[in-house]
């Protein structure tokens, strides 16, 4: 990715999910690792007390994924259903997706791209560094005030 910067690797899933509960925070994780990220920062933050209400408001509000190669990105609510039809045993894709089919394949979601990553990041937000990273990608995100 010339000329682009990226975050650097956090130390992994675990590290991301404990953080995120009174952070931002942000990884980088192999697509086919999704559902695992999805599942420890859920029951993560619900050990931590939050309702499954306020997390399912947090992820579809406060949880964006983005691939590393061409910046396509993917909001919290579309991955946290690609999460849970994950779970129930296989997915049946018809009409336009979006790309989720691709995802559930471990590949970006961009018909273009061959990246079998995603930079996932937590209440971006809250966090001018990663403003400006996501900035630099093209995707613009208000400050949390």
């Amino acid at each position: 990715m010339a000329g682009q910067e990226t975050p650097p690797p956090e130390k992994g899933i675990a590290f991301f999910a404990a953080r995120a509960v009174d952070h931002p925070a942000d990884c980088k994780i192999a697509i086919t690792e999704w559902r695992t990220l999805y599942e420890t920062l859920t029951e993560t933050l619900k050990s931590r007390g939050l309702s499954s209400s306020q997390i399912v408001s947090l992820v579809n509000d406060r949880l964006i994924a983005v691939c590393p190669d061409c910046h396509t990105w993917s909001g919290g609510q579309g991955l946290a259903m690609l999460a849970t039809l994950g779970r129930a045993g296989g997915m049946i894709f018809g009409g336009a997706t979006g790309g989720g089919e691709r995802l559930a394949q471990g590949v970006c979601r961009n018909a273009n791209c061959s990246c079998k990553d995603f930079l996932v990041f937590w209440k971006p937000d809250e966090d001018r560094d990663t403003i400006a990273i996501l900035g630099r990608m093209g995707i613009e995100i208000s400050p949390r005030t």
